[in-house]
């Protein structure tokens, strides 16, 4: 790969950060995290190479909607992914303002994410 790709884990499940940090590093991307929407928001105002957010939905402080909701403010181009547990499909989003580009449903499919992926990032 050579343009690296950063993506972010927003996520407070230490486990599925680890787990999504460690597939995505093997497939050569940057990864950042962020334990819950608060520090997400702020990651993406201290790096402006983040090229994506996987955002999981459900987080302490201030969940995922509100967190991409704020990065939008400042950021129009990052690639936004909802992971939900909820909800497999963008059809299925409540995202009147379509602040995300898609959503992947959890637990996260490897061959799903790496298609999502290929898909917004090349």
């Amino acid at each position: 790969m050579k343009d690296k790709k950063t993506i972010l884990i927003a996520e407070d499940e230490a486990i599925n950060r680890m787990y999504l940090g460690e597939i995505l590093k093997d497939k050569g991307y940057a990864i950042l995290e962020a334990e819950d929407g608060e520090e997400a928001v702020q990651q993406c105002k201290d790096h402006s190479e983040i090229n994506l957010v996987l955002m999981d939905v459900k987080m302490p402080n201030l969940n995922g909607y509100d967190a991409a909701e704020q990065i939008r403010r400042f950021n129009s181009t990052v690639v936004l992914i909802l992971q939900s547990a909820f909800i497999s499909r963008k059809e299925e989003l409540d995202d009147p303002k379509n602040i995300f580009q898609d959503v992947i449903s959890k637990p996260v499919n490897e061959s799903v994410l790496f298609n999502m992926l290929e898909k917004y990032l090349t």
